[in-house]
């Protein structure tokens, strides 16, 4: 649902990508996860989580919360380092 709100309506596509984001949260720490770790975008099981966390940047972007899109942006970093989305360094 977030990725067809942006950027049209970018409140609600902050709302839909952040409730993923925690679903997702939650779901890999009752899975062993301890929110460090890296999920790799190869691991076709982690790509919500990370579709989420990218949208939230975007989102993010879109309505000048800037602490939590540098955030998201450098959590995405350390979760896919060979980042998939192509995300422009924050260095």
């Amino acid at each position: 649902l977030g990725e067809l709100s942006l950027p049209d309506d970018a409140i609600a596509a902050y709302a839909y990508f952040r409730t993923g984001y925690h679903r997702g949260l939650d779901r890999g720490r009752a899975n062993g996860w301890n929110g460090a770790q890296q999920l790799p975008w190869e691991h076709e099981s982690n790509r919500g989580f990370l579709r989420c966390l990218y949208g939230l940047m975007l989102a993010a972007t879109e309505i000048n919360e800037e602490s939590e899109a540098a955030r998201t942006r450098d959590f995405l970093f350390v979760l896919d380092p060979e980042n998939h989305f192509e995300i422009e360094s924050p260095e």
